[in-house]
């Protein structure tokens, strides 16, 4: 289950943004007032996944890819037992670094999306079995 997103330059996102999407496995919901970046989270899923055309924010598009390094970073929250082998031993390290990620570990400017993501993180923590 997808459990949240980074989003870098991505339509109606500048800078670095996570957004968390669910806790649970029962219930995901998007609200929020017109124009506050719904369909843009949607859309950036659908871009990933399906391999749609980019929409890249403003920014983006005056300055080019090299400089804003535009990011579509899903973050999945999958059981151990669906992994096996070579696989397996790849989803620990990235756990383990995804269980590692601290608010100081960032520079200044980072520090309230990296505070939102492990804020989430540890709601996550509570309900599953990690």
């Amino acid at each position: 289950m997808i459990v949240g997103v980074f989003l870098r330059y991505y339509k109606t996102y500048q800078g670095i943004n996570y957004i968390p999407l669910t806790d649970d496995d029962q219930f995901c919901g998007l609200v929020g007032n017109n124009g506050i970046g719904k369909s843009s989270i949607l859309e950036s899923l659908d871009t990933l996944f399906n391999a749609k055309p980019w929409n890249f924010n403003s920014a983006t598009k005056r300055s080019g890819k090299s400089t804003t390094k535009p990011q579509i970073v899903p973050i999945f929250c999958i059981e151990k037992s669906k992994f096996d082998g070579d696989i397996l031993e790849k989803a620990e390290i990235l756990n383990k670094v995804t269980m590692s990620i601290a608010e100081d570990n960032v520079s200044p400017s980072l520090k309230s999306h990296i505070k939102r993501f492990v804020t989430h993180r540890e709601q996550i923590l509570l309900r599953k079995d990690l």
